[in-house]
């Protein structure tokens, strides 16, 4: 019998020389592509060549002969493969060597260093193969047969510990006796046995990812949060969100923040044709102008305060106790036209017989317009507010009057 030699190690293809002119590098790339399928380097791994070194381990071929092939030399003694001299029994030994390994979903068992089993007895026939959730060879189930020294087992259950017998069976059918009454334990691998503690960190990288591999299906909910610093800053851009994404009842209350907006980010453009109407906008956030407006003519030059020329309340409802609001009185100051003195005025913004604010002017000829602007504190409720005026000099003045509150809520 040939001598077992350690298995012969293939050379990789070196890359095609720079120099190889444009036929030659065709042929080259189409030879060495070849060779990496029949290599099972590219491609489905079913397409590669087998060796007659698998075909013997598996025990689907005999040993060579002692001598090995010369084509030189071609006579009977160095062609063709080991003579048998194995014994013909009428009962088959017992198998020896049972072990198991676990794969995915899958048991690999071997048994007599997978070597033929014919080469123990010349009339084998096949290997029959049994298995247990339990090691009780009584309540074993026959799970397949082979004529080789090794069996796959494709119908395990992940996590799952499996005990197993092998038998051989002549080409008389007669079976032979199990490897032991103890069964060979294997547990099916786990599809869930890979757990992340098992990864290395970083060890799956962007190049490792086929397209569109992680989607929304492979992601717990929340396991993508910016705490964990797997989101990057700028990695998300506007390109990567699919149109109308991000809905409102994707955003947590309170989620956006004015410190989250960039100044001039919001624009008209931005907001849809009457997206904002009366419900998105919170009770008294925006208000409306309120206005009043008197006139008094032939007012008579006085040095105290004279009654209100307008009074007006305004009521607000719902407002904080902190809110402000804006209060404008715009007077216009008119006079006699003949009434040519120099004369001084003031206006004062009144509120519950307080002054609010004060405006002195001058005033000479035909008189002009003067205006007034308070804040004030606002409060629930109706709130009156008038505006008064006092003059000195000889004047005699007629007063247009506008007053304007302004609401606003913080």
């Amino acid at each position: 019998m040939l001598k077992k030699l350690t298995p012969t190690l293939v050379p990789g293809i070196p890359p095609i020389p720079k120099d190889a002119s444009p036929e030659l590098r065709a042929y080259l790339t189409a030879l060495g592509e070849a060779l990496q399928v029949r290599l099972g380097r590219r491609g489905d791994p079913r397409d590669r060549a087998v060796t007659l070194r698998e075909l013997v381990d598996s025990g689907l071929a005999k040993e060579l002969k002692t001598q090995q092939f010369d084509p030189n030399n071609y006579v009977a003694s160095n062609l063709g493969f080991e003579t048998n001299t194995a014994p013909n029994l009428a009962v088959p030994p017992a198998p020896a060597g049972l072990s198991g390994s676990a794969a995915f979903q899958t048991v690999i068992l071997t048994w007599n260093s997978a070597k033929d089993p014919s080469f123990l007895y010349s009339n084998h026939s096949l290997t029959e193969i049994y298995r247990h959730t339990s090691d009780a060879i009584g309540d074993a189930v026959f799970v397949g047969s082979t004529p080789a020294a090794i069996f796959a087992d494709d119908t395990v259950s992940s996590g799952t510990t499996y005990y197993y017998w092998v038998r051989y069976i002549s080409t008389d059918s007669i079976k032979g006796p199990f490897n032991a009454t103890s069964g060979v334990s294997v547990a099916a691998t786990d599809v869930n046995a890979i757990t992340t503690t098992m990864i290395s960190d970083d060890a799956i990288t962007t190049p490792k990812l086929a397209t569109n591999s992680v989607t929304t299906d492979a992601l717990s909910a929340g396991a993508i949060t910016a705490d964990k610093a797997i989101v990057a800053d700028a990695a998300i851009v506007e390109a990567n969100i699919a149109t109308a994404a991000i809905s409102r009842a994707k955003i947590a209350d309170a989620a956006i923040s004015e410190a989250k907006i960039e100044a001039a980010a919001i624009t008209t453009a931005k907001i849809g044709a009457a997206a904002v109407n009366t419900l998105s906008i919170g009770g008294n956030a925006v208000t409306v102008p309120q206005f009043a407006t008197a006139t008094s003519s032939n007012l008579a030059t006085s040095s105290s305060y004279s009654s209100a020329i307008v009074s007006t309340s305004f009521t607000f409802s719902g407002l904080a106790s902190s809110a402000t609001g804006g209060v404008i009185a715009m007077v216009s100051v008119q006079h006699a036209p003949a009434d040519s003195s120099v004369g001084t005025g003031t206006i004062g913004l009144h509120k519950g017989g307080s002054v609010l604010s004060e405006l002195n002017y001058t005033y000479s000829g035909s008189g002009g317009s003067q205006s007034l602007f308070a804040f004030t504190t606002q409060e629930n409720g109706s709130i009156t507010y008038d505006v008064r005026v006092k003059t000195s000099g000889s004047k005699t003045s007629t007063y247009i009057i506008n007053l304007v509150m302004l609401g606003a809520k913080r």
